[in-house]
């Protein structure tokens, strides 16, 4: 009983120390998500990003960019019930953050890009390749990613 409880203080320990050791940076990039710090969540911040911000429309989606002083960039998807049901809109949102997150070392520091679903979402037509398609190259000509 007292080697049991001597190794698990021990592990412990060990545990610690290797968390003590890592680099901790809370803006890093998470391979599961990315961070609270990357994400626009205030309503403030989405209304100022629609009233001051310039206006990009697609076939498929309304883009918002506000250039902030903020050190990094940062996303909002907004989707509204008129879409579709949530489990539609949910991925959506899931689809365009893989979609900022694959491109995450390429975003411009500074702004807030806010990404909204015009047309109702299918599953046959929602997919990272088709978000790819509509909105990278609108980002690369007005110079919003460094590709």
């Amino acid at each position: 009983m007292v080697l049991e409880l001597e190794w698990l203080l021990l592990q412990d320990k060990t545990f610690l120390e290797e968390e003590e050791q890592k680099d901790v940076n809370p803006f890093a990039y998470n391979a599961e998500m990315l961070s609270k710090y990357y994400k626009i969540c205030k309503r403030d911040e989405f209304v100022r990003c629609y009233t001051k911000g310039e206006k990009y429309i697609t076939k498929h989606y309304v883009l918002f960019v506000y250039k902030t002083s903020f050190p990094l960039w940062r996303i909002g998807v907004t989707v509204t019930r008129k879409i579709g049901n949530a489990v539609l809109r949910n991925r959506f949102k899931r689809i365009v953050r893989a979609f900022f997150y694959k491109y995450a070392t390429s975003w411009y520091a500074g702004y807030d890009f806010i990404l909204l679903s015009k047309l109702p979402l299918h599953t046959y037509t929602l997919s990272l390749d088709s978000v790819e398609k509509e909105i990278l190259p609108l980002m690369q000509t007005k110079c919003y990613m460094d590709i």
